[in-house]
């Protein structure tokens, strides 16, 4: 299974834009930071991550604000035509915390 939620502040918004088919695409950088458990341990998680919306999620993804918390649902998936370069790629807004 290749569903990922992710949750993070909204750190940099691209301009809307439209593909030559006529697709909406839009890119962001979220800042995410959390705890979590490994090994019994836990664990202090920081990164920014670079993302991808198409479509109705990039229409939606560009009206966020920035520097607001937000949480995605979305997929693992070469960020780019021709590349194993692996990216976040947007679904859905799952909210505004």
């Amino acid at each position: 299974m290749n569903d990922v939620c992710l949750s993070g502040v909204l750190i940099q918004l691209s301009v809307l834009r439209y593909t030559p088919a006529g697709v909406a695409v839009t890119t962001i950088e979220i800042d995410h930071t959390s705890q979590v458990m490994q090994a019994g341990s836990s664990r202090a998680v920081a990164f920014t991550l670079e993302a991808t919306a198409l479509d109705d999620a990039a229409i939606a993804v560009s009206q966020l604000q920035l520097g607001q918390t937000y949480s995605f649902r979305g997929f693992w998936a070469p960020a780019h035509y021709r590349t194993k370069r692996l990216g976040f790629h947007i679904l859905q807004v799952i909210d505004n915390e």
